[in-house]
């Protein structure tokens, strides 16, 4: 009995120190966190906590960043150290025989390196990476002005392979046409991206392909949180971080790049790396995609208000000057009906409805035309919808879907009438707005995941409208799909179509330079493919499930002058 006495003594007294260390433990992490939330803030802090180093290993006269492991490249104090650092540099002001070198200076894209040096005379840059067992990659960067010749000279050189050694070339051409030629080799063996530096790829068609990088935007892959730039070879030529979620979209204006870093926080980014703008959206958490306005002076983004039972059901507006959330649309104002009715078959509530709140619309793609009306994309309906005046007093202006869908609701007054024998488009992404000289009638692309299903409306018989897939375990197939819509008489009809890689969720359809861009988010396929929708190049993606969208830019005007 002594011995049970004892031995119950002892581990209670376990139980209590192990209590006291845990709440040691907690006590020592929040002033820990405390503290390093204050240094954070701290500039003086953050300015002794990172240097400007130079890295022999790459070459004898390249700078790289050592910084505190605490410090986040998107901190907006580290961003104006960095900025400082680079100024004050004894060879900031030289002459291209002494030019300044930094590998990523801003933390915003491990396949770059800055370069500063100034001329007599007017000169332009071009340049070009060779590496062993790749392609070269040459281009003439952008400089900031517009003209291509300048005196003062500062670009971000992207495209470098990394875990390679890299044979770099500038080549500085006078108005008058004379050439000077200068070469380094920077040896990046001991540095290396979050993927493989080169894609599978198969070609039939090279002599078609466009100018431009893909942007692979949102990698499934645990932890891995980039956006990744490709060359149409396959190779990796930038990785961007970011510090969540994943990237959306791509937007640019006026030397800068925009685009979100998580699902709370979007940054401007100049064509130096250089972070000039974090945006905080507040209660609000974004998703699937956003646009500028027309005078490119606010983004339109879909979110959730983390306030509400229900999610992906609202728009806010976002002042890119101020910061500021100035307006905000939610989709209840104008499918109040809906909303209502809308409901989760008990057997099968997604966890998602436990912490994000019901999803009863699902918004994937927002177009902005003008007067703050949007065209959207609905995958719950399967339907497209046009919104005008929807910060002042909105009004559906149509929907394109299937009258079987909407025939319970109160909102199928506004259908247009479907025009030909045709499936509609099921669970469709990228919906894509396109002009044409009579204002009433466009068109609109899409990836037509061609799947019938929807959480909220789990009595609907999808396969009755021709989508007889209802699972993304199904063995399907997708489509591009192309719309001509007509207000006049209010109708739209299906003008194109060819089959794509078979996605249930996610994926892209991107209609560039006379080609068509389609990302198969399940099969982490994407491909290039010419008008009539046959393939020219094919790239697979290491991924664990998906690949959420891939998007074609040609970066002129940020990181290139021209696209050659």
């Amino acid at each position: 009995m002594k011995k049970l006495v004892m031995y119950m003594k002892i581990f209670l007294l376990m139980i209590v120190i192990f209590l006291l260390v845990a709440i040691l433990y907690i006590i020592l992490k929040t002033l820990y966190s405390k503290n390093l939330e204050k240094n954070l803030k701290n500039k003086s802090w953050i300015n002794s906590n990172v240097k400007l180093i130079k890295e022999s290993s790459i070459n004898k006269n390249i700078y790289v960043v050592e910084k505190n492991e605490n410090i986040n490249i998107y901190n907006m104090l580290y961003q104006k150290v960095i900025s400082e650092k680079i100024t004050s540099l004894p060879e900031y002001n030289s002459d291209i025989d002494n030019l300044l070198m930094i590998y990523n200076p801003y933390g915003t894209n491990n396949n770059a390196v800055n370069i500063y040096f100034k001329t007599n005379d007017y000169y332009k840059l071009d340049y070009k990476i060779k590496v062993n067992g790749y392609s070269d990659f040459t281009k003439t960067p952008n400089n900031g002005k517009d003209s291509e010749y300048s005196k003062n000279h500062s670009y971000q050189l992207i495209g470098f392979v990394m875990g390679k050694k890299n044979f770099l070339t500038l080549t500085l051409t006078s108005k008058d046409g004379d050439k000077k030629e200068y070469n380094y080799t920077l040896d990046f063996s001991r540095y290396s991206i979050d993927t493989p530096n080169k894609l599978k790829v198969t070609s039939t068609k090279d002599d078609e392909v466009t100018d431009g990088l893909f942007a692979i935007l949102g990698d499934s892959r645990e932890d891995n949180d980039y956006i990744h730039l490709v060359d149409n070879d396959g190779i990796v030529r930038s990785e961007i971080p970011i510090i969540g979620y994943r990237g959306l979209r791509l937007l640019f204006n006026n030397n800068n790049m925009y685009f979100n870093i998580s699902e709370k926080r979007l940054v401007s980014v100049n064509r130096l790396g250089q972070v000039i703008n974090k945006y905080y959206l507040g209660k609000y958490k974004l998703h699937h995609d956003y646009a500028f306005d027309e005078k490119e002076e606010n983004l339109l983004i879909l979110t959730s208000d983390t306030t509400k039972k229900s999610c992906e059901d609202s728009i806010i507006k976002l002042n890119l000057k101020t910061g500021k959330i100035t307006d905000s649309f939610y989709l209840e104002s104008v499918f109040k009906d809906v909303l209502e009715k809308a409901y989760y078959n008990e057997d099968e509530i997604p966890e998602q409805v436990e912490s994000k709140g019901i999803d009863w619309m699902h918004i994937n793609t927002i177009n902005y035309l003008a007067n703050d009306t949007v065209i959207i994309s609905s995958r719950e309906t399967s339907s497209i919808i046009k919104i005008k005046n929807i910060f002042t007093s909105p009004k559906i202006e149509y929907i394109l879907g299937d009258e079987t869908i909407w025939k319970n609701f109160k909102e199928k007054k506004y259908l247009y009438q479907k025009k030909g024998n045709f499936t509609i488009s099921g669970s469709q992404h990228t919906v894509t707005y396109t002009k044409t000289d009579d204002e009433s009638v466009y068109y609109l692309t899409m990836f037509n995941n061609n799947l019938g299903t929807s959480l909220t409306m789990p009595q609907m018989d999808f396969k009755s409208i021709g989508l007889k897939y209802s699972s993304p375990t199904d063995k399907g197939v997708s489509y591009y799909y192309k719309y001509k819509v007509d207000e006049k008489n209010k109708t739209f009809e299906l003008v194109d179509s060819f089959k794509v890689p078979w996605s249930a969720y996610m994926s892209s359809s991107q209609e560039y330079k006379n080609n068509i861009i389609i990302d198969s988010a399940s099969k982490c396929i994407f491909t290039e493919r010419d008008s009539n929708g046959d393939t020219i190049r094919k790239y697979k993606f290491k991924c664990e499930s998906s690949i959420y969208r891939v998007f074609k830019y040609d970066f002129v005007n940020y990181y290139f002058k021209s696209n050659t």
